[in-house]
C-alpha cells in the first residue's frame, strides 16, 4: 500500500496582542464608567435599606397571612372538590334520571302517538257510526211511514174481512137457499124421470102390440109414436143432464 505524504504543519505560536487590546479597552471603559460616592448617597442608601426592611417585614406578614388564606383557599378547595364530587354525582344522577325521562317520553310520545291513531280510528267509527245512525233513523222513518201504511191497510183489510164475511154470511144463506132449491129441483127431476120412464115402459107394450112381431100396419102410428118416443127421450136427457149440473154446484158450494 502507498501512503500520502502530507507536509507537516508549523509550529503554533501563541498571539498575546489582540488580549492585551482588550483589556486595555476594559481598563479605559472602568476608568470612565467609574463614580465615587458621597455621604448623601449614603444617606440614600441607608433609608432605602430601612425601607427594604420594613417592607422586607411587611412582605413577610403579608405572606403569612396570604399562607393562612391559601391554606384556607386549600381547605375551601378541598370543601369545593367534594361539593364538586357530590355535584358530579348528581349530575350523572341527573343524567340517568334524564335519559331515563327521555326513554319515558319516548313512550308516552309513542302511547300518545298510539292514541291519536286509537282517536281517528275512534273519530271514523264515530262517523260510521253517525251515518249508520243516520241510515237507520231513515229506515226508521220508513218503517212507520209503512207501519202507519199497514195500519191503514189493516184496517181497511179488516172492515174489508167484516164486509167479505158479511158477504159469506149472505152467501151462505143463499147457498143454502140454493141447495133447499137444488134439493127441490132434484126431487122434481127424479119425480119427473120416474114419471117419464114409466111413460117410455107404457109406450113400448103399446108399440109392440100395435106393430106385432111382423110389423106395423099403420105406419103413421108408428111414426108418431117414435116421436113422441124420443120427446120422451130427450126430455129424460135433458133432466138427467141438469141432474148432474146440480150435483156438481152442490158439491162446489159445500164448505
Amino acid at each position: 500500500m502507498k501512503f500520502d505524504e502530507a507536509p507537516m504543519p508549523e509550529k503554533l505560536a501563541l498571539d498575546l496582542t489582540p488580549l492585551l487590546d482588550v483589556i486595555f479597552i476594559l481598563l479605559l471603559f472602568f476608568a470612565v464608567s467609574m463614580s465615587f460616592i458621597t455621604p448623601q448617597d449614603l444617606r440614600r442608601l441607608r433609608d432605602n435599606l430601612v425601607e427594604l426592611k420594613q417592607s422586607k417585614q411587611t412582605l413577610i406578614a403579608d405572606n403569612k397571612s396570604q399562607q393562612q388564606t391559601i391554606q384556607q383557599q386549600r381547605q375551601q378547595l378541598q370543601a369545593n372538590t367534594e361539593t364538586i364530587d357530590n355535584l358530579n354525582q348528581s349530575i350523572t344522577q341527573t343524567q340517568q334520571d334524564y335519559q331515563n325521562l327521555l326513554q319515558q317520553k319516548q313512550i308516552a310520545v309513542q302511547q300518545l302517538q298510539q292514541a291519536n291513531t286509537d282517536l281517528a280510528q275512534q273519530q271514523q267509527q264515530r262517523q260510521q257510526y253517525q251515518q249508520k245512525l243516520r241510515k237507520n233513523q231513515q229506515t226508521i222513518k220508513k218503517l212507520k211511514q209503512a207501519q202507519q201504511q199497514l195500519q191503514q191497510q189493516y184496517t181497511q183489510s179488516q172492515q174489508q174481512l167484516k164486509q167479505t164475511q158479511q158477504q159469506q154470511q149472505r152467501f151462505v144463506s143463499q147457498v143454502q137457499q140454493f141447495k133447499q132449491q137444488a134439493e127441490k129441483l132434484s126431487n122434481q127431476l127424479l119425480n119427473s124421470q120416474q114419471q117419464v120412464r114409466t111413460k117410455i115402459q107404457a109406450l113400448k107394450p103399446k108399440a109392440v102390440e100395435d106393430c106385432g112381431f111382423f110389423g106395423c100396419s099403420d105406419d103413421k102410428q108408428l111414426s108418431s109414436q117414435q116421436q113422441i118416443y124420443q120427446q120422451f127421450k130427450r126430455q129424460y136427457q135433458q133432466i138427467y143432464q141438469q141432474q148432474q149440473q146440480l150435483q156438481q154446484l152442490l158439491q162446489s158450494t159445500q164448505f
